[in-house]
């Protein structure tokens, strides 16, 4: 697993986290570049501040890929 797979994993194990919270559990990765990593392969992220100014995250989901090549269906 790489690093920004195992942000999202930690991200949807732990909904609410802080970045903070992630990279000390993660063995203190880079986890906003991992996030931007992650964002580039369609994973969204949703983000709120707490009443004591933390910015907490959640996985939103992922985008479709973009497709290429032929897409076959099959009737049964």
């Amino acid at each position: 697993m790489t690093d920004w797979q195992r942000v999202v994993a930690y991200f949807r194990t732990h909904p609410g986290a802080s970045r903070g919270e992630a990279q000390q559990a993660l063995g203190w990765i880079h986890v906003t570049a991992r996030m931007s990593d992650a964002r580039a392969r369609g994973i969204e992220f949703d983000k709120v501040r707490d009443d004591k100014g933390v910015w907490r995250y959640w996985v939103r989901g992922s985008r479709l890929a973009p497709m290429s090549g032929v897409q076959t269906v099959a009737f049964g």
